[in-house]
């Protein structure tokens, strides 16, 4: 439960914990079977209680004089040239300012300037709203009227722009300019109307045909679920979810499946970025910020944009904002951050309105009824498996701690509406306690349901480069995609963009045959021994899939073994038969033969008839096309060409097949993944 790479005081509490507990009470509380006692149990404990209301008051509130300090550090650097400086400061300055302030308004009107300096006029422009809503001087609206005007112009929005000119040169009676300095607004603001005339007059000539470039075709693509599912409205009809007792619910293929196509394409019911992202990623897109838009009352989120500031300060972020610096600064890892976001995200109203289904869990959601299954159903996200019976004394013991802590936050955050500054929370309401027991539900379901939220960092845009590299944003939780089982040779490969996330296949699959993703364990980069033991901590199962069940070497043992980057035919330890396809083992005994005989059809299959070089050279131009051209359709083509031979002659793994699937993953980021541009990588 605590990040790995951040440090905080919860570990510490943690500790404390564990030492002031006397023997008979850890006693009492492994005697407890129910999530409700649990949270009883430790909400009433003498130690929770004590220093769970210290985090009362922690919080990190706006700062009107450090924000004047910053303004004026961002002016001098404007005045000199230095815009980066200037940008950083006045961002800071529109963080830490106080809402509806004279000084907030100036801050978004500097950084506006800085902005449409540095060539970026639609983020100056939202900078102007914001500077006229937060109350900007009437005296000086002139201003930012005809900064306005420029921007538009340079949008060539020249209509817009016409009209902002004209209130400008309409707010200079409300001015304080002496006569020569309005003389000369004068001037130039009607030699601006003039340019803008010219301008539209060849613009009117007739309007220019916009065509959609290849890559955003591409996108559309691979973004398009082509045969939508009439029950699952994130996934393609192409999938069945099944369940069976003792294996839970699983997904398969309803028909013959080709390499390329899109299965599922899904936004998250709830997201957290990690907080190091907290500066430099939209808390709603979890987009990349270029002008940071802050909260109207906390210091530690931002925004990419008003929409998505909006969005956050009407859902979730009014019981989040008090308690993301708690959270942060507790150094508890991403799934608390989901939990409460969740809850934050539908409110109490909803969540209590669900009440009487949230009794009880229903682990065949999705597979046995006929119900639509949206992703924005709160009661698909509460579905979802949860290993508690697997969970040792001490695992129940420190979840359910971290779950009272996040029940203190929404209280603490008027969740409830009943925080007052005299409210101590001596005792749990009946809400209070039920959303207890949802925490806790959430904080154990979510390690098992969660899926990263990425994106590639690379110094090439036109190409993949092997110095490429994928970041983690952050986490969320994907209802539908949580459905599919694990293998470390997975189905389909996967990438978000945004916060959301596609899923590809990555090979031709057969009707009947189940479809499974991989939780980050791939046969091809981690060994049986590490993908085995990192499945059971985190997951709590041991995986039993074909190449582990068939130990089936890494790709660079693979390499290493063949002497080179192909595959040779003394290499070959399973072959397909040429009549049937039935799998024949060349290992015989201490023996290797090169004629195989099957024992189904009784056909013989000479292993130097296996077309290995036609394999190889339709996976290397499937790598070509997908990875230096990033020819999405012409590349899956080559792709299903390569492994359809593949299927007649050979069976997995191989490094020709790998091949193939690695480059649909690189693609898929490539085109439409979360990408940042690293300049300076070799």
């Amino acid at each position: 439960m605590f990040a790995p790479d951040r440090q905080g005081f919860f570990p510490a509490l943690w500790v404390q914990l564990l030492q002031e507990l006397t023997t008979r009470e850890r006693e009492e509380f492994n005697n407890l079977t129910s999530r409700e006692e649990r949270v009883r149990w430790m909400y009433g404990h003498r130690f929770p209680k004590a220093r769970f209301e210290l985090l009362r008051a922690m919080r990190q509130e706006k700062d009107p004089d450090t924000s004047a300090k910053k303004r004026e550090v961002g002016n001098q650097a404007f005045l000199r040239g230095d815009l980066h400086t200037a940008m950083v400061n006045y961002s800071r300055a529109v963080v830490l300012a106080l809402d509806n302030t004279s000084e907030l308004a100036s801050a978004f009107a500097n950084r506006a300037a800085c902005l449409q300096r540095l060539g970026c006029p639609e983020f100056a422009l939202a900078d102007l709203q914001l500077a006229v809503e937060s109350g900007y001087q009437e005296q000086n609206m002139f201003k930012l009227l005809e900064r306005k005007g420029q921007c538009l112009v340079m949008l060539k929005r020249y209509k817009e722009a016409r009209y902002a000119f004209e209130e400008a040169i309409s707010s200079l009676k409300l001015s304080k300019l002496d006569k020569k300095k309005r003389d000369k607004f004068l001037k130039d603001t009607r030699e601006s109307l003039e340019k803008i005339t010219s301008e539209e007059d060849i613009s009117s000539e007739g309007p220019k045909e916009v065509t959609k470039s290849t890559t955003e075709k591409q996108k559309e693509l691979i973004l398009n679920v082509e045969s939508p599912n009439a029950k699952f409205e994130a996934a393609s009809s192409v999938i069945n979810v099944k369940y069976q007792k003792g294996r839970g619910r699983f997904v398969v293929a309803a028909e013959d499946i080709p390499v390329g196509t899109t299965l599922v394409m899904e936004k998250p019911i709830a997201w957290a970025l990690h907080p190091e992202r907290y500066g430099t990623h939209c808390q709603e897109c979890l987009g990349r910020i270029k002008a940071v838009i802050p909260c109207k009352t906390c210091c530690g989120v931002s925004f990419c944009s008003i929409n998505c500031r909006d969005i956050a300060l009407s859902s979730y972020h009014k019981y989040e904002c008090g308690a993301n610096d708690v959270l942060i600064a507790s150094g508890l890892n991403i799934y608390p951050f989901l939990t409460i976001r969740l809850m934050a995200k539908f409110g109490l109203d909803h969540i209590w309105s669900l009440k009487d289904k949230l009794d009880s869990h229903d682990d065949t959601s999705g597979a046995l009824s006929e119900s639509e299954y949206k992703t924005e159903d709160f009661m698909n996200a509460f579905n979802l498996v949860c290993h508690e019976d697997k969970m040792d004394p001490e695992e129940h013991l420190l979840r359910t701690f971290v779950a009272v802590f996040l029940l203190k936050m929404l209280q603490f955050n008027n969740f409830f509406g009943n925080c007052t500054s005299n409210e101590r929370f001596e005792a749990l309401s009946e809400k209070e306690l039920f959303m207890g027991k949802l925490l806790l539900h959430f904080t154990n379901t979510f390690p098992q349901n969660v899926h990263d939220i990425a994106l590639l960092e690379t110094s090439e845009m036109k190409r993949w480069v092997n110095s490429s590299e994928i970041k983690s944003l952050g986490a969320g939780v994907f209802p539908t995609c949580a459905l599919f089982n694990h293998s470390c040779d997975p189905s389909f490969m996967r990438c978000n963009f945004g916060k959301g996330m596609v899923s590809v296949a990555n090979r031709n699959i057969l009707a009947g045959e189940e479809i499974s993703e991989c939780y980050g364990q791939m046969y091809y980069s981690k060994n049986l021994d590490t993908r085995r033991a990192e499945l059971k901590k985190h997951y709590k199962f041991e995986c039993q899939c074909l190449p582990c069940l068939e130990n089936w070497s890494t790709i660079k043992e693979m390499q290493y073994a063949s002497g080179g980057k192909e595959t040779k035919h003394q290499d070959l330890m399973r072959i397909r038969c040429k009549k049937c396809r039935q799998e024949l083992e060349r290992m015989k005994g201490v023996k290797v033969a090169n004629t195989l005989t099957c024992l189904v059809c009784g056909q013989e299959t000479q292993v130097e008839s296996v077309p290995l070089e036609e394999i190889k050279e339709k996976s290397i131009l499937s790598q070509n096309l997908l990875c230096d051209k990033l020819d999405w359709c012409q590349g899956i083509e080559a792709v299903h060409d390569c492994q359809s031979v593949f299927d007649k002659f050979l069976v997995a793994p191989s490094i020709e097949l790998y091949t193939t699937q690695i480059s649909i993953w690189r693609a898929l980021w490539m085109i439409v993944g979360n990408k940042k541009l690293m300049k300076g990588i070799l």
